[in-house]
């Protein structure tokens, strides 16, 4: 029976777990001798976890003898049990091919090839079920799938139940490899990783579809890479990939390693990266820090930020426009929104707009924001130029990563390896876990080595300070840890932080969001229910927080929590951060409403002129609160660019694409608010010169904060005892978030004033909606 069902299966080709694998007549005549003395199911086992493992010239080195060998290799990882019905087994046709795995979605499959009738047969060996397809319905399943890429059915029919760990295995050694192009005046050799393609071919372009030479790539069976070099100086030359499966299907593919590409990323580009530093970007380091709790984060938009309505010039070059502003308010880094090319716009066109989380190419720099969009290198030496800016003024760069998707889901990633890099049920249907159609595998080897070292090219090539992380909790807790570990033996003051929310298709315990965050205890992740507790459900317009008037026994609770860097020694799910630098506070980003739209939803609609102009004065007043409670918290601030301005979108709560109108900062309102931008500069200036504002751990948090007793709808707490060897003996910070004038509760010392937003010179006294921080040395 045994020697039957193989011999049928070696017929023509063989199909295990639903990987394809055609099987030359030399190799089938080769293994015939090991088939006829094949005598039991583990036997049986064995020969097919080879066909699967593999290669055509190992296989053609088994004998019987050493077939018998004791080889270590579990069986369980390859070939699973699955239910089966004795219903399902029509005719016995001839030249049969063997299938072991899922009995009804092969049976799917096979309905799907169009023809209920096509011959198959199921049958049991010793507990294990089979299925036995005939060659005219394994042909049509190959064609379909072949065919039907975007059939969210059969797209990954042959791939679906395929073991993934098996492969990184058996390519680990591709893991030390660098795929892309490397560049020299005499040559550029270019490789992919590409195991499930027959056939590659390199095509090479003198400008974008203009193309020049087409060559066929060399594979190497032993990493799953492709490869070929080309002699003379490429510099400046466009190249794609033509990839071709092995259901015969075809495509053309840019480099998902690509460093540079062209207009809107459809042709990968090749430069000498040398030539797009700016005079002096070698002697640029990294901005150093001694805890992250000492930073003060300014988020922005390059266009909101350079948005100019005389020249409509909204470019690297125009950040450098306002850097002394930025200095003189007191940000350590600023953060832009993505800064690689993504999807969904004419980087030629700049009316066009897009916060950027389309990912497109990973590691290309956005043309969007370059004087020359057609030319990549412009592009990277601009950007450098702006960073250099940057760090000449003493201001870190952060960097968005979004690695949890991509923009299409039959871009690259889908086309190279059909269900490998990208989540898909059993069904083969992508999941949407990013809310944006399809999310990484980030926990496969090789989809985890291409996020880290994009990661790594960021921090090495453009000195990336910081990294902020588009929806965290999609990926995986061991690669956000080697990810920061890696950049770290670069820029030794890496900080790493990103958006914690717990969603996507991972298993609870791997997904790195706020659950697991005891995980990454070095990493950063923002406090959504921080900017709730002060401006109320930042998803529904109208609720409250305690800067709009809901104050209660219970909020005073939490936000002696949020004070305390939300940590305790005794960790709990009210408690969720292991220590307070991984707390991100803000009170809004470029997400969801703005501050001032947000708190003016909580007031009247119609007023009159004199109405809206005491209104405008309060929420003045209670941004400046805000911000003295950031300062004055345990954490790390996040301020939005434009909000210290009373920025407003027009109740627009997702302006991604909203255009310039509604998202660009009103600079026209900048010296109408030089009161507010001199409070700031105050309050940041003793945020970061004082340790006792920037204290990470929770016990020595819980032995220096003292709350106390104050009167109604204020918030009144001490930092005792030089804490974390500040110079000052003792802090005192009192919050009111009423519209009277009260008290402070400690009135036993003649304190002195640090900072406070009104000119009041009784430091007893604290106006409506007024912070005072005062002093005992």
């Amino acid at each position: 029976m045994f020697n039957k069902i193989i011999g049928l299966a070696l017929n023509h080709s063989v199909l295990l777990n639903n990987n394809l694998r055609i099987l030359p007549a030399k190799i089938s005549t080769k293994l015939q001798e090991i088939i006829n003395n094949i005598k039991s199911l583990d036997d049986l086992r064995k020969l097919l976890y080879l066909l699967s493992t593999k290669t055509d010239e190992e296989l053609m080195q088994l004998t019987p003898e050493n077939f018998m060998v004791n080889e270590p290799f579990s069986t369980d990882e390859y070939i699973q049990e699955w239910s089966y019905s004795d219903s399902l087994a029509p005719e016995i046709k001839e030249s049969w091919h063997i299938i072991k795995g899922d009995i009804p979605f092969s049976l799917k499959l096979i309905k799907l090839a169009g023809d209920s009738r096509l011959p198959f047969e199921s049958f049991m060996l010793e507990g294990s079920h089979y299925i036995v397809l005939s060659p005219k319905c394994f042909t049509e399943c190959q064609r379909l799938y072949a065919l039907n890429f975007q059939s969210s059915k059969i797209r990954h029919a042959l791939m679906a139940f395929q073991h993934f760990e098996h492969i990184d295995r058996k390519f680990s050694s591709a893991l030390n490899m660098t795929f892309g192009y490397s560049y020299s005046p005499t040559k550029t050799t270019i490789s992919l990783w590409a195991p499930k393609q027959t056939i590659v071919t390199l095509k090479l372009y003198s400008k974008p579809n203009e193309l020049t030479v087409e060559t066929e790539m060399n594979y190497d069976p032993k990493t799953g890479s492709w490869s070929c070099v080309l002699p003379g100086d490429l510099k400046g030359m466009f190249y794609k990939f033509s990839i071709t499966n092995a259901g015969g299907a075809s495509y053309e593919i840019r480099d998902p390693e690509a460093k540079a590409c062209s207009l809107n990323g459809d042709f990968s580009a090749i430069l000498d990266l040398n030539e797009t530093n700016p005079v002096g970007w070698e002697t640029i380091g990294f901005i150093p820090e001694a805890t992250p709790t000492g930073s003060i984060i300014y988020e922005t938009h390059i266009k909101d930020f350079t948005s100019d309505e005389e020249t409509n010039a909204q470019t690297y070059h125009n950040v450098q426009k306002k850097l002394d502003y930025l200095k003189n308010l007191g940000v350590t880094h600023l953060a832009f929104q993505p800064l690689y090319q993504f999807g969904g716009i004419n980087e030629n066109d700049k009316h066009n707009y897009n916060w950027g989380y389309n990912p497109k190419n990973w590691n290309c720099v956005s043309g969007a924001y370059s004087s020359n969009p057609n030319d990549p290198a412009t592009a990277i030496r601009e950007l450098k130029s702006m960073i250099m800016a940057l760090k000449e003024k003493g201001i870190g760069i952060v960097f968005d990563a979004v690695y949890n998707h991509v923009y299409q889901e039959d871009d690259i990633l889908a086309k190279l390896f059909p269900g490998y890099y990208l989540m898909t049920d059993n069904e083969g249907d992508l999941l949407n876990g990013s809310y944006c159609g399809n999310q990484v595998a980030s926990d496969r080897a090789f989809m985890r080595k291409m996020i880290i070292e994009s990661a790594e090219y960021w921090v090495k090539e453009f000195k990336a300070d910081k990294l902020r992380f588009d929806l965290m909790g999609l990926l995986d807790v061991e690669t956000m840890n080697i990810l920061l570990a890696r950049t770290k033996k670069t820029n030794p003051y890496m900080y790493i932080y990103g958006e914690p929310w717990h969603m996507g298709s991972l298993p609870d315990n791997k997904r790195a969001s706020i659950v697991n965050n005891r995980e990454m205890s070095e990493i950063g992740m923002f406090n959504g229910k921080f900017r709730d507790l002060m401006l109320g459900d930042i998803h529904h317009l109208h609720t409250r927080g305690l800067l709009s008037g809901e104050f209660n026994t219970e909020w005073i609770a939490k936000l002696q929590h949020h004070v305390k860097g939300y940590t305790a020694q005794n960790f709990t799910r009210r408690t969720p951060f292991a220590n307070a630098g991984q707390n991100i506070l803000y009170v809004d980003c470029h997400d969801n409403y703005t501050f001032f739209d947000k708190l003016r939803a909580t007031y009247p609609g119609k007023v009159s002129k004199q109405e809206e102009t005491r209104i405008t004065k309060e929420i003045k007043a209670k941004y400046l609160l805000s911000v003295s409670i950031l300062a004055t918290s345990q954490g790390v601030p996040l301020l939005y660019g434009g909000s210290e301005l009373l920025r407003s979108k027009g109740n627009v709560r997702d302006s991604y694409n909203s255009g310039d109108l509604i998202n660009a900062i009103p600079w026209e309102n900048e010296n109408q608010f030089l009161d507010v931008q001199s409070y700031i500069q105050k309050i940041l200036a003793i945020k970061k010169s004082h340790p006792a504002f920037q204290m990470t751990n929770p016990s020595m948090i819980n032995d220096h904060v003292v709350f106390l007793d104050s009167p109604p709808n204020t918030f009144a707490f001490k930092i005792i005892n030089n804490a974390n060897g500040d110079r000052w003996r003792e802090i005192l910070i009192v919050y009111n978030f009423s519209d009277k004038t009260t008290k402070t509760p400690d009135q036993s010392l003649n304190w002195h004033v640090a900072v406070r937003s009104s000119s009041e010179t009784d430091s007893s006294i604290i106006k409506p909606f007024e912070a005072v921080i005062l002093y005992q040395e």
